[in-house]
């Protein structure tokens, strides 16, 4: 009895490990048809391994899929979001990523609001390389948010994406209160990158979010000072906008911008009383004196 039962073990075992290599088998011949350049011979055998019984075979189908890309690829990939496997999931969205395919946004974006850990993260990477039109998506999620709870879901969404969303949110800011647009300088604070500074920079001279522009390009620090110091620059014979050029002379003196000395004295000479005494008073809290 006991033998018997060691037997069908066994059984079970070598036709599991037989499925298997006969789906690495097929697969084989998909990537040898993929070097000899027939992609879509390749897809559709690919494609076909996509709903294979073993995980597995599906996760090399997944990235063999990947591989020939293309709407075809898109397309195949989309049933394997709802993989019951956890593994072939994660695949799935990688994949979906990897081919570009715009149409799983609005699904990925669902599959983000209960999604935890190593799901989570997938997702946020998937969303970052498709890029602007699926990060608009969630922007406009978080601008039609019933609930502050939604509000702060799409945030943390924004944030996990990373950099990526800093010219979407920006864009979303323009033509809206300094209250509105409260938490999207948030997150563009918390994204803590370069380019932010610059997308800040070109809102200062907005009277609604000026000082918001001012607070947070301060806030980030460092990473502010060069393209404060470049705006300052095409603006140094600008008589105009007066105001966004004192602002932008308080956020170097705040940031004690050393390297904006040389800058900050040819300001001291500008024509306007304003901007002379900011950049005399930034100047004084660069010098310490």
């Amino acid at each position: 009895m006991i033998l018997t039962t060691h037997k069908s073990r066994l059984i079970l075992i070598f036709m599991a490990v037989a499925f298997f290599l006969a789906g690495c088998s097929s697969l084989d011949k998909a990537n040898a048809l993929l070097r000899e350049g027939k992609n879509d011979e390749a897809l559709a055998m690919a494609i076909g391994y996509l709903s294979d019984g073993d995980p597995q075979v599906r996760i090399q189908a997944i990235k063999l899929v990947a591989r020939i890309g293309g709407e075809k690829a898109g397309e195949a990939l989309m049933p394997l979001l709802n993989d019951e496997n956890a593994d072939a999931k994660i695949e799935a969205i990688k994949a979906i990523g990897i081919v570009g395919y715009q149409p799983a946004a609005k699904q990925l974006i669902e599959m983000m609001i209960p999604a935890k850990g190593l799901l989570f993260e997938t997702i946020a990477g998937t969303i970052s390389r498709l890029g602007t039109p699926a990060i608009d998506i969630i922007v406009s999620r978080m601008d039609l948010a019933a609930t502050q709870a939604e509000k702060d879901q799409f945030r943390k969404f924004l944030v996990a994406i990373g950099p990526q969303v800093a010219e979407a949110v920006a864009k979303s800011m323009k033509g809206k209160s300094a209250f509105e647009n409260e938490e999207k300088f948030q997150i563009l604070i918390a994204l803590k990158n370069p380019k932010t500074s610059y997308l800040l920079v070109q809102q200062i001279d907005d009277v609604e979010v000026g000082h918001l522009v001012e607070e947070g390009l301060v806030k980030l620090g460092s990473m502010s000072e060069k393209p404060v110091m470049e705006e300052l620059q095409n603006r140094i014979s600008d008589t105009q906008n007066k105001a966004g050029k004192e602002a932008l002379i308080k956020v170097l003196g705040d940031l004690k911008a050393k390297m904006a000395i040389p800058l900050l004295e040819q300001l001291s000479k500008d024509p306007s009383d304003l901007v002379r005494a900011a950049a005399d008073h930034a100047l004084t809290k660069i010098r310490g004196f």
